[in-house]
């Protein structure tokens, strides 16, 4: 239902309660990073998702799920690399490296060029590939995960650059080649990885604290500590953004 612009569902679950009761293991009531609200700009959001998980439980349930899976694989795909990734406990080291709360935000858009090709018809009523120019639209996201041990992250970020699966450049960690919206850096910052597509936002690998203008609201600080799991959207900024800025057409 509607409620002073927002969209709220309320769900009842049906079942066995035991298997609910399982399922509300996997996320963790607990505080969450106070440094979120300062390294996230609220008021430009278009959209947020927020989890707290119990990473002790993830690696559980990684385990006894996602290793009988791959056990289950053909032979061709047992010997393969990931298979041998998967199963050598690095996954679980790595899930066991974060405190588990974690937040991630749309803080705007990029505007881009791209050449598509459409089927139009000529003078003579017959088909015709035409190539054209056109604008679209990426989310510039920001992420931040709150580190229970930052000296093995960067340790672990260290090694897999090394290992040619990210590009070191100071402080950033590249995935992606060049720069632009489909590239993104992580860096380890105030106990926190950060990881955006936004090259200005991570500031060289020291992202920037936001004035208390422009960051999480109390408001939206108050609704995420409520929760242990949050999907907000602005639906009607998303419209704006996606027209380029203009506003979008009243629909209601």
């Amino acid at each position: 239902h509607f409620n002073n612009g927002n969209i709220r569902l309320d769900a009842d679950y049906l079942g066995e309660p035991s298997k609910i009761k399982n399922l509300n293991k996997f996320y963790r009531h607990d505080k969450w990073n106070k440094q979120f609200g300062k390294y996230m700009p609220g008021k430009e959001l278009l959209g947020l998702f927020a989890m707290n998980i119990n990473t002790v439980q993830m690696i559980t349930i990684y385990q006894s799920v996602m290793k009988g899976f791959m056990g289950s694989l053909p032979d061709s795909l047992q010997s393969s690399d990931v298979n041998e990734f998967l199963q050598s406990g690095k996954i679980e080291d790595f899930i066991g490296m974060f405190a588990g709360d974690m937040i991630m935000g749309v803080t705007g858009m990029y505007e881009y060029e791209k050449v598509v090709t459409e089927m139009e018809y000529d003078e003579n009523f017959e088909e015709k590939e035409v190539q054209k120019t056109v604008k679209d639209r990426f989310p510039k996201m920001l992420g931040l995960i709150s580190c229970k041990d930052v000296a093995k992250v960067q340790a672990f970020l260290d090694q897999i650059s090394s290992d040619g699966m990210l590009e070191k450049r100071g402080k950033l960690y590249q995935m992606g080649a060049g720069e632009g919206k489909f590239t993104f850096y992580m860096a380890v910052h105030k106990g926190m990885l950060f990881l955006s597509n936004d090259l200005e936002a991570m500031n060289e690998g020291q992202p920037k604290k936001y004035s208390r203008k422009k960051r999480m609201t109390k408001q939206q600080c108050k609704m995420l500590n409520e929760r242990v799991l949050l999907v907000q959207a602005d639906v009607a900024a998303i419209m704006t953004a996606m027209n380029g800025g203009e506003q979008a057409a009243d629909n209601s």
